[in-house]
């Protein structure tokens, strides 16, 4: 008798486990990377239709994204999804996503996504691709004109009333080709 109400008790227990682990999980969201639309127009970023203001809650991009691949801290943590080419950056304080970057071309920066972004990326209704020129955008696209930095030569950027900043860093100073395209917010 002894033998028949463990072996029941262990059964029951391992029902139990095996009930609490399914409900418990919840199956990795899989997008693919070539279904992904970002458009930036003005100051206002559009993820696969989806609205985003920044700063937002991490789970506003988990919704669109999933769960992102790793995190690393650099000061600011950086969030990466390395199967999409997307990274992000959270306030050190708050918390909350100040930046989403989509990476265009490979690069060996520890944030960096170990894939390229293979979505599709508008601003201002020019698509940007890593063959894109940046001179080429500018006198095609609308809206405000990008800027070259003066000390960073690669980086090209639009600064929007409320603290937006869309930058473009070019492989080059001449501005050929498109390495990273991020869409940032700052209280400054």
């Amino acid at each position: 008798m002894t033998l028949r109400l463990a072996s029941s008790t262990v059964l029951v227990a391992l029902f139990s486990l095996a009930g609490t682990a399914v409900l418990a999980e919840e199956p990795p969201k899989k997008i693919d990377a070539k279904d992904i639309k970002v458009e930036i127009k003005d100051a206002e970023l559009t993820l696969n239709g989806q609205k985003v203001t920044l700063p937002c809650d991490t789970e506003s991009v988990e919704k669109v994204f999933g769960k992102p691949s790793r995190s690393v801290y650099l000061g600011n943590t950086a969030l990466v999804w390395d199967d999409v080419g997307i990274s992000a950056y959270q306030d050190r304080d708050s918390k909350k996503i100040i930046s989403l970057s989509f990476a265009l071309r490979e690069s060996n920066a520890v944030q960096a996504p170990e894939k390229t972004f293979q979505g599709k990326v508008l601003v201002d209704g020019s698509n940007v691709t890593a063959d894109t020129k940046v001179p080429e955008l500018v006198g095609t696209k609308k809206g405000k004109p990008f800027v070259q930095s003066d000390i960073v030569e690669q980086l090209w950027s639009i600064k929007h009333d409320g603290g937006v900043k869309v930058s473009l860093s070019a492989a080059n100073k001449k501005g050929d080709g498109i390495a990273l395209v991020e869409y940032s917010f700052s209280k400054r």
